[in-house]
């Protein structure tokens, strides 16, 4: 199971393909072939014995006394479906909820400040030229070392093309991924470090005040309680212009997601708590969309996704 789920993760990105694969592997068996095969188009396995060639002969031809190899596929397929879960929740919904909600015309302006999970551009890409400089908010330092890489085009960078080629499809325009994922980084200026503990979450820099504010799932993560909530709110308020949107993703009824081995806390509450934290923080909701989760599994526990397109109408209560 290790070995399928490892390389499941390498070749996901899409940056390992091609014509021939070359297998040499202990024994006879095709588990570790499974999550990659579709990426080639044909495989030319190499073996150590005559039994395991006899066997692995045996397998492919379909032979009456083959090996059984189904709970390998079996569970090759259940990882491809919570993949697929991810990859729809997490990566499509917010592209697809964001060129929606911008779209119309009226969010745009000088300045997009952008605070979301992890080092990404896809939920960037759907916003991006509707402003004309960006400033992403990182919670680790990594995340900043690792989006800093993606914009001078380093080496070892990630590779995030998958999403741009998605949202070029989504939106239909002449430019070509390449020239999309080009644009946006020219326009991000600013790659600094939050921390919401703080009164001033990016101290001791202190930045303008956006026209507009993307926030991807954090806030969910970085709230201690209901309370912790409604205070980082208020923060995000106060660092938006009068007049300006909010673009929140975020999830209701969540309990916990893993990373690894390792079980971090998701804060719980509905949307009836939701939108009494916005109207305190000073906004009023113009679009909500909810969705219901799939996310719900030994990794992670999720009712609902949900987007919100709200606009600051006062400043935050005391």
């Amino acid at each position: 199971m290790f070995r399928m789920k490892e390389l499941h993760k390498a070749v996901t990105p899409g940056d390992i393909r091609g014509e021939a694969l070359i297998d040499m592997s202990v024994g006879c068996s095709i588990h570790h072939l499974l999550p990659v095969s579709e990426y080639f188009k044909e495989i030319t396995v190499l073996e150590f014995s005559d039994a395991c060639i006899k066997d692995l002969e045996d397998w492919v031809k379909k032979g009456d006394d083959a090996f059984d190899w189904s709970h390998t596929s079996k569970f090759m397929k259940e990882l491809q479906a919570t993949d697929k879960v991810y990859c729809d929740e997490v990566l499509m919904f917010p592209m697809k909820e964001l060129h929606k909600a911008v779209t119309p015309g009226d969010i745009r302006g000088e300045v997009l400040m952008d605070m979301s999970v992890g080092c990404s551009i896809h939920h960037l890409l759907a916003v991006s030229e509707y402003f004309k400089e960006i400033t992403v908010l990182e919670f680790s330092d990594a995340c900043i070392k690792d989006l800093e890489n993606w914009v001078k085009k380093g080496d070892d960078a990630f590779d995030l093309s998958h999403t741009s080629k998605f949202m070029t499809e989504l939106q239909g325009t002449s430019d070509t991924w390449e020239e999309k994922e080009e644009k946006l980084r020219k326009k991000i200026k600013q790659i600094l470090k939050c921390d919401f503990t703080k009164e001033n979450p990016t101290d001791p820099v202190v930045l303008p005040k956006a026209d507009c504010v993307l926030s991807l799932y954090v806030q969910d993560i970085i709230a201690k309680d209901h309370e912790t909530y409604i205070n980082n709110l208020k923060k995000v308020s106060r660092m938006l212009k009068p007049g300006g949107h909010l673009l929140l993703f975020g999830v209701f009824n969540a309990t916990f997601y893993t990373i690894g081995e390792d079980k971090f806390h998701i804060l719980k509450y509905n949307e009836e708590f939701m939108r009494k934290a916005f109207t305190i923080a000073g906004f009023v909701i113009k679009h909500l969309e909810v969705q219901e989760s799939q996310m719900r599994n030994e990794n992670v526990n999720v009712g609902h996704v949900f987007f919100i397109k709200a606009l600051k109408i006062k400043e935050a209560e005391v």
